[in-house]
């Protein structure tokens, strides 16, 4: 009969392992492993496991149950069965995606507060660009007038005299 039924909790599901019957191991064919939670035994594995196997990996056990398992022997003739092992399934393997869950709920919020921080800056940034362009237009003109109109170090071109055109009436008026 198969002997040291065990079964282990790894990253991505159980493990069922066991080892070959100490006498006639030659003589098995195939491994079949029987599972019950409450009710009758059925079997675990689809088709069969070859002799040369001695572990078989199950995915989608329940979190909270309490399993009972034990592998069989088939031979030509017969089959023998090892002890029944109980193993509870811990209930936190719900847990796994309900933290996930959450942590990525919390990095989501997170990033969503730094675009926002990072909006907020580059608004504020281009707000206060445009009110010193619009400071610098009025303390330009305030300085422009103090220098006359003119920025420092430039001189000023002398104005034209105006001349005035006389008009038909004076021309042909009397000259005293």
């Amino acid at each position: 009969m198969p002997r040291n039924l065990t079964v282990t909790e790894i990253s991505n599901g159980f493990v069922i392992s066991w080892q070959a019957p100490l006498e006639r191991a030659n003589l098995v064919q195939y491994y079949v492993i029987k599972y019950r939670t409450d009710g009758a035994w059925k079997d675990l594995n689809k088709g069969t496991i070859r002799a040369e196997e001695t572990s078989y990996l199950v995915k989608n056990l329940v979190g909270g149950r309490t399993y009972h398992f034990r592998v069989l022997a088939h031979s030509v003739k017969s089959y023998e069965s090892s002890e029944e092992v109980k193993f509870p399934v811990p209930a936190r393997v719900k847990h796994k995606a309900i933290t996930a869950g959450v942590v990525g709920g919390i990095l989501f919020f997170i990033v969503a507060i730094i675009l926002s921080v990072c909006a907020v800056k580059i608004c504020n940034k281009r707000k206060r660009r445009k009110q010193e362009k619009a400071y610098n237009m009025v303390a330009c003109r305030i300085t422009d007038a103090r220098n006359g109109g003119q920025p420092p170090g430039i001189s000023q071109v002398p104005l034209k005299k105006p001349q005035y055109r006389r008009t038909k009436g004076e021309e042909y008026g009397s000259h005293c």
